[in-house]
């Protein structure tokens, strides 16, 4: 009998779900001018940091497609070419000289896939290393007036 992570193709355990979770957004939802300034600060910390999650899940959805794109065009492309290559071997007739085109062409399908992967994964990478990047800016210096006087509220 076999475990779940050997069923899996990729060779992974299974995802555990979730807990439930619960929204109380009551003091969310209450207007700005009945918060304290401390509550105040927190929601607008809560906002960045909901706005960041959904622009980075966003970001994830995109680069995502990006990435499987990039890996079926390697693909296709890799087949149109050891394709093209595979017919253009065949034309040979001379006994000799197939001997040396047989080689030649079977060098070419194999480097033709080995660059065509090496782009895949760089350009896959490269998306990547954007996903990782946080789009969570800090926020610009304060100012002398907004020093001096407070910063004005965002809300």
């Amino acid at each position: 009998m076999t475990s779940k992570k050997q069923d899996n193709p990729f060779g992974l355990a299974p995802i555990a779900p979730l807990p439930a979770l619960n929204s109380n957004d009551y003091w969310l939802s209450r207007r700005t001018e009945e918060m304290t300034r401390h509550e105040r600060a927190i929601r607008a910390e809560w906002q960045t940091e909901m706005l960041v999650a959904e622009a980075q899940k966003a970001k994830t959805l995109y680069g995502e497609y990006l990435i499987s794109d990039i890996h079926e065009s390697a693909a296709t492309i890799f087949v149109q070419s050891a394709t093209t290559i595979w017919a253009a071997k065949e034309t040979v007739h001379n006994q000799e000289l197939k001997n040396y085109v047989d080689a030649f062409c079977h060098r070419q399908i194999q480097l033709a896939g080995r660059h065509l992967e090496q782009a895949a994964i760089y350009g896959a990478e490269n998306i990547l290393a954007e996903m990782r990047r946080s789009l969570h800016i800090p926020p610009p210096p304060l100012s002398l007036w907004q020093r001096l006087f407070g910063k004005k509220d965002e809300f």
